[in-house]
């Protein structure tokens, strides 16, 4: 449902919307190499080959493997 609704208010693919919808759901960055869907809005996301803003907390990096975690044992 997310991916549809990112689809219709950013006028991307569905394709393309699940990416987005996913980097949302693990509040992540997308790296990507299509510039349409790195300058939609759909999501935060950057041009492969752009600079990264780099964290070296360990705190942020667990608390992201959790959430990768969670969504990989949710039920479908």
């Amino acid at each position: 449902r997310h991916a549809v609704a990112i689809a219709a208010s950013h006028r991307l693919t569905i394709y393309d919307a699940v990416f987005a919808a996913l980097a949302n759901e693990l509040d992540c960055e997308l790296v990507t190499a299509d510039r349409a869907l790195a300058s939609s809005g759909a999501c935060r996301a950057r041009l492969l080959g752009e600079a990264a803003v780099v964290t070296d907390a360990p705190e942020a990096m667990l608390a992201h493997r959790a959430q990768l975690d969670q969504v990989r044992h949710r039920p479908a």
